[in-house]
């Protein structure tokens, strides 16, 4: 059972895809109500049993980590055949700035010996207040001393824009692109920009292409062309859009460009004769 980071976006763990330490897991009954949790140690790695023999703290180095606690908690009063869900926290600090990764993508059986290294986590409503899940995934007991190792769950992270504000008369405008967290792959997601007030071939040049944001930087920048104009008309607006992400979520998908006129009238008044 494990959390990650999907630095590729493909929903499945791969070599060199680290693990994301510090995130509280929630063990829940079929009610939706908080049976345990656990906090995953430093390779991501969690652990439920109901093995009274062991305790928490006596659990020793399983992981392979230099820690005993806390990726193993041990005790838990659960049902040899009944009904639970693993939910994420949805207050988790470790996972700000990170979105879930797509689901199922080596299928959708919880059958440890197939679905064994794609994220599980859905959308799912588990808890309450401070225990509330908004990610987690259902399973039925197997039995007494079943195993199942297979509850993985994967992030990646968030794309945004920012909205910036220019001269009409600016030869450009920049648009910023950015990333929640660095990425160890590149991401790229795909623009196009649109009509507000402002039109295509009289205020702006139409614009669309594949934003990359490389390996290990946050930010790059989409530039428009700017055509002006000589016409009082006050400020007018274009957005782009943002689509088809690779590597990465969209958290914000749309920027909204500001071009403040730069065009006056002037009133002039003749003499009298």
């Amino acid at each position: 059972n494990r959390i990650w980071n999907d630095t590729d976006g493909d929903g499945i763990q791969d070599a060199g895809e680290s693990g994301i330490p510090g995130v509280i897991v929630g063990l829940y009954d079929s009610g939706g109500s908080l049976v345990s949790t656990v906090e995953t140690d430093a390779n991501g790695d969690y652990l439920f049993s109901s093995d009274t023999s062991k305790s928490d703290v006596d659990a020793g180095d399983m992981a392979g980590d230099g820690q005993d606690f806390p990726e193993f908690r041990y005790g838990v009063s659960i049902d040899a055949s009944g009904t639970y869900s693993l939910g994420v926290y949805d207050t988790n600090a470790s996972l700000s700035g990170l979105s879930p990764t797509t689901a199922d993508m080596d299928g959708t059986s919880n059958d440890p010996s197939i679905d064994i290294s794609d994220s599980d986590g859905v959308a799912i409503a588990l808890g309450s207040g401070a225990n509330a899940s908004s990610l987690g995934v259902t399973f039925t007991n197997q039995g007494a001393g079943a195993n199942n190792h297979s509850f993985d769950f994967g992030f990646v992270p968030e794309i945004s824009v920012d909205d910036p504000v220019v001269a009409e008369n600016a030869a450009s405008v920049s648009v910023t692109v950015s990333l929640s967290v660095a990425s160890a792959t590149a991401v790229t997601v795909d623009y196009t920009t649109a009509d507000v007030t402002a039109s295509a071939g009289s205020d702006y040049t139409l614009t669309s292409g594949t934003a990359t944001i490389a390996a290990g930087m946050t930010s790059t920048t989409i530039t428009i062309p700017l055509l002006d104009d000589s016409l009082v008309e006050g400020s007018e607006n274009l957005v782009v859009n943002l689509s088809n992400p690779s590597g990465a979520s969209i958290a914000d998908s749309q920027a909204t460009i500001t071009l403040n006129d730069n065009d006056t009238t002037e009133l002039s008044i003749a003499d009298a004769s």
